[in-house]
């Protein structure tokens, strides 16, 4: 391999790569922040927007806020506010960053894991199919393998001057002006092209526009992050010469268990480690990741051999002492022993891996349930369960050859059709069955088959968190299998569809004129090489045929080898196409779900979001039809008897709106639908209710800066409040602010009025004048003038009676 002109052309690949995607998905910075996760995530959530603090360390590894335990996703959100506060398009360049670098990553982790498969293949004396390919491209370069291969079939006694003599073909070819170079591939798809495909549809695949243009989504562009960069130091650790059970020796030594000596070795399996810790702490799917590392073991890292390999070792070695039958009975046993001890070795190297990984799913198991993410098995029966990840795994296959109707919210069916259950078994079991069959002729399919079967374990349903059927974004690393499985399947028609095996021709026809001879040259065939057989058998010498025949012949063959690159160069257009069209659809709220209502039905989810986006705009009777329509869908939807709800108390309707907040109550209790209707109770007069729902609220959401304040405001401008009231409302008030890092006027007001109900006027009258200049500052001139009236009233030393 020339690795100056290989690194170059890495390097434009990997510039390629980053291009391609910073340009598909460069709207996504114009985008805004959603109403799906994104309050929960950034917007209303005081502890991220308060920026990177001890206090926001602390909780970003306690909390189990959202339903989910990913401390690390939670500092990369604090680190956004910090530098970008609420702008969104930081927040969004940081996600496409990510992606991209991702992208980079995948395409570099794939070089490297073909080089370490090669490197243990020669050091083992066997040759691939990739081997024999970089042979046609580079004639002229030799390896180990090669190399013993040419002694292998060029006899001893033979000196080059014999053979220049015996064979007509060397002495054609001795006169250059006669010579026709065999046939090769361009340069352009070198052996880097499969991997620059995989990253390119990884980059550029419309499945993974949801990861790149949801804030929310942080997790899964950094986990992938982690993941790769896990790989890539494995891999390194792979090809340290440093651990028994990496040694490519046939010997004692290599049937021993794995162990990590050396500091490189140390090093790199440490690093290794420390990345996957990383990885779970921004997102738990990776807990496959130790099976991930077990397939790449097989291929392409080929640290397990075949048992031919064992087992003519084996035979050679116990030839010389035994007979044929005991010789033949002990190398079986052999196999068997030397196989399972490199297999123990490895299960054993994951060991670490795996304690990670268990550790992960107990947090996040304890988290989700605590938070009630996780729906119980009296919803949703075990036996759907199977049936929509039966379903769902095909339909992400669907979705990947035809990346048609995608949304943000996929609802689930009522049932499932007899039909489409069979036929999703018969895709799955066909294609497991037909990956397993050819495991060793094609070991890429049955790798890049499970790594897509088992990544998707943690997401496919079996244990249901959230009330979707399938999201996209839960495809973002399985389909790296699928991609592999396709451009290796495509580089594979390419390498059959150039295989050229001639002889030399017969010795009647070595004086007649080519187009005479032309005719009666052998066909070209398609047979694979052999151990027996040289590069030569993989060339066309096309000098023997007519001009006119031989250019004919070139164009096909040329025509052949192509196609597999045009075909994979016009999917990645079509993708990149398609992706940029769905990148437009996240713009905003209302976008994305007019979107989804018109890809989907009955999607009662998307009809929700849509009224929740039209009522903050201001929207109020569009939002409360989006919301009817939502509670036709599913008569028990307690979010849109809340969005309708406040909506109609907006409009001063808050009769019917106490109707629909306390029927959302009877359904789930939420802060939000206690809080809303504490607002509409107050608005009514009727202030001690009001209070009771506003610490209902509190109480199952401890943490939102919004309901603090309207609690305490609640009791310190009461007529009826007391002294012992304004403690309680200053303590609350306090809470709000410090959620907040004082840094909204309105909180900081209502601790002002808490303080004058307490008695404390000068602590009041700084306060207000605290929040009158904060206000000025900030833009909002009539809570300036709000606060200006107030302060004249605590220094008359009186608290306020009002709403």
């Amino acid at each position: 391999m020339d690795y100056v002109r290989d690194g170059r052309k890495a390097f434009l690949f990997c510039l390629l790569l980053a291009a391609s995607t910073l340009a598909v998905y460069w709207p996504v910075l114009q985008a805004q922040f959603l109403n799906f996760d994104d309050p929960d995530y950034v917007v209303l959530n005081p502890h991220v927007t308060a920026g990177l603090t001890w206090q926001g360390f602390v909780w970003a590894f306690t909390t189990g806020h959202a339903g989910n335990w990913h401390p690390l996703t939670w500092l990369s959100h604090q680190l956004d506010c910090t530098l970008f506060g609420l702008r969104p398009a930081g927040h969004h360049g940081v996600n496409l960053l990510l992606h991209t670098a991702n992208s980079v990553l995948i395409f570099l982790l794939l070089l490297r894991l073909q080089d370490a498969g090669r490197q243990r293949r020669e050091v083992r004396g066997q040759r691939s199919e990739d081997d024999w390919k970089s042979e046609i491209r580079n004639p002229k370069s030799e390896t180990p393998a090669t190399k013993r291969s040419e002694r292998m079939r060029t006899p001893q006694t033979s000196s080059p001057s014999i053979q220049k003599a015996t064979n007509p073909l060397i002495q054609q070819s001795s006169n250059p002006s006669s010579t026709i170079p065999p046939f090769q591939h361009s340069s352009i798809f070198s052996p880097l092209w499969p991997s620059f495909v995989v990253a390119a549809f990884f980059a550029l695949h419309p499945l993974h526009v949801e990861s790149v243009a949801w804030v929310a989504e942080r997790k899964d562009v950094l986990s992938a992050f982690f993941f790769l960069l896990t790989i890539i130091a494995y891999s390194r650790y792979v090809q340290s010469p440093k651990s028994k059970v990496q040694s490519p020796k046939l010997t004692e030594a290599s049937n021993s268990l794995s162990e990590v000596r050396g500091p490189s070795s140390v090093v790199w399996y440490s690093a290794s480690l420390l990345f996957f810790a990383l990885g779970l702490l921004s997102k738990p799917m990776l807990v496959t990741l130790p099976f991930v590392l077990l397939l790449l073991d097989f291929w392409p890292l080929n640290r397990v051999q075949s048992p031919s390999t064992y087992a003519k070792a084996s035979a050679d070695k116990k030839s010389k002492v035994q007979s044929p039958k005991s010789g033949q009975v002990s190398g079986q046993w052999s196999v068997v022993s030397s196989q399972w001890s490199v297999v123990r070795g490895l299960l054993l190297e994951k060991a670490p891996f795996l304690a990670l990984a268990a550790a992960s799913c107990i947090i996040t198991v304890i988290v989700q349930r605590h938070g009630g993410a996780v729906m119980r098995m009296e919803d949703l029966p075990f036996g759907y369960r199977l049936e929509n990840a039966l379903v769902s795994y095909v339909v992400y296959l669907e979705k990947t050859f035809w990346p048609a109707g995608l949304a943000a919210h996929y609802p689930l069916p009522a049932e499932f059709g007899a039909g489409t259950l069979a036929i999703s078994a018969l895709v799955l079991i066909g294609v497991t069955c037909f990956a397993v069959a050819f495991i060793r002729r094609l070991p890429w399919l049955g790798i890049g088959w499970f790594w897509y079967l088992g990544m998707m374990i943690p997401v496919i349903g079996l244990v249901q968190v959230g009330a979707q059927a399938r999201a996209d974004r839960y495809t973002y690393l399985p389909l790296i299998g699928i991609f592999i499985c396709l451009e290796w399947g495509l580089s594979k028609f390419k390498v059959q569809s150039s295989k050229f095996k001639v002889q030399s021709p017969k010795p009647e026809t070595r004086n007649r004129k080519p187009e005479t001879r032309s005719s009666e040259c052998s066909a070209p065939t398609t047979e694979a090489p052999t151990s027996e057989a040289g590069p030569t058998h993989w060339t066309l010498d096309i000098r023997h045929l007519a001009p006119s025949a031989s250019h004919r012949f070139h164009a096909l063959t040329l025509l052949r080898s192509y196609a597999p690159h045009v075909f994979a160069l016009a999917a990645l257009a079509a993708c990149g196409v398609v992706s940029a069209v769905q990148v437009r659809t996240w713009k905003d709220s209302e976008t994305l779900f007019r979107h989804a209502i018109a890809v989907t039905t009955g999607n009662a989810r998307a009809h929700q979001n849509l009224g929740a986006a039209l009522a903050e705009q201001g929207k109020w009777p569009d939002a409360i039809a989006e919301f009817r329509k939502a509670l036709e869908i599913n008569p028990r939807y307690p979010e849109a008897e809340v969005g309708l709800g406040g909506v109609l108390s907006l409009m001063g309707n808050f009769d019917e709106a106490i109707v629909h907040l306390r029927a959302a109550l009877a359904i789930t209790p939420s802060g939000k639908a206690h809080y809303l209707l504490g607002v509409a109770l107050r608005a009514q007069g009727h202030r001690a209710e009001a209070i009771a729902e506003f610490r209902a609220a509190v109480a199952l959401e401890p943490e939102r800066p919004q309901f603090l304040n309207d609690l305490a405001w609640a009791l310190a401008s009461a007529r009826e409040s007391d002294a012992q009231a304004g403690a309680e409302a200053t303590g609350i008030a306090q809470r709000a602010c410090r959620l907040t890092a004082f840094r909204e006027p309105q909180f900081i007001g209502t601790l002002a009025a808490a303080y004058a109900r307490a008695g404390q006027f000068e602590e009041a009258v700084r306060a207000g004048e605290k929040a009158r200049d904060l206000a000025l500052a900030q833009g909002q001139k009539q809570l300036a003038e709000t606060n200006g009236r107030l302060i004249e009233i605590y220094r008359s030393r009186k608290a306020y009676d009002g709403n």
